[in-house]
């Protein structure tokens, strides 16, 4: 299985987030999320859950897949925390003229299988985005990249995380906007991703024991 994913915090609990899609045919207990890039080790998970939503007019609000991250197992040496996006706060997100948005992910060309090391040799990828519209679904917005950056393909990007570069102090931090759902291929360049504010309301659900979700829990 090969896709892209985001690590977020909410309530002092960590999250793995991605596209449901993903493990069509596969079991959510089979996800690995490494510490780093192209690291052997990988997080420790207490929880998965898919989503059940009312909206009618699409299933699109139902492809995600969130994993619950074993805090208290967390090898620290060998996690970076700057990974994680906190979306604890209920304020809303920034917004400023001309702002800029861009997608990171993992293209599945640009992974390489490391057969000394026994795992997959991974490379990033970030996309400045041209374009943010709305397209009438309640939580979703479509996108434009920029340019195809040389690949054939755009899969892999699926769960990948969607950014906007926020000014302070002369310097420009990226804000979390949500995750990729789907792509066109890549002569339309076309992408569509659920906002953040969807994402928080979710797992603030499934927080506070909601019956919306299915849950599977690992040992």
């Amino acid at each position: 299985m090969r896709g892209s994913c985001v690590l977020l915090q909410l309530n002092d609990r960590i999250y793995a987030v991605t596209a449901g899609h993903i493990h069509e045919g596969e079991k959510p207990s089979q996800f690995m999320f490494p510490y780093e890039v192209d690291s052997n080790r990988f997080l420790p998970m207490c929880m998965s859950f898919n989503i059940k939503t009312d909206y009618s007019k699409s299933k699109a609000h139902e492809d995600i897949l969130i994993f619950e991250i074993w805090r208290d197992k967390i090898q620290m040496e060998f996690f970076n925390q700057n990974t994680i996006f906190d979306i604890t706060s209920s304020d809303k997100l920034i917004r400023a003229k001309d702002q800029k948005y861009f997608i990171s992910g993992f293209p599945n060309e640009l992974q390489d299988v490391d057969y000394e090391g026994k795992g997959l040799r991974n490379q990033a990828c970030q996309i400045e985005i041209s374009e943010v519209y709305e397209i009438g679904l309640p939580g979703i917005k479509e996108f434009k990249f920029s340019t195809n950056a040389g690949l054939a393909s755009f899969s892999g990007f699926s769960g990948g995380g969607v950014f906007s570069l926020i000014p302070q102090s002369a310097k420009y931090f990226p804000q979390f906007e949500g995750i990729l759902l789907q792509a066109t291929s890549t002569e339309w360049m076309i992408g569509r991703f659920l906002q953040a504010e969807l994402i928080r309301e979710y797992i603030l659900k499934q927080q506070s024991d909601s019956n919306d979700y299915t849950v599977t829990s690992y040992n």
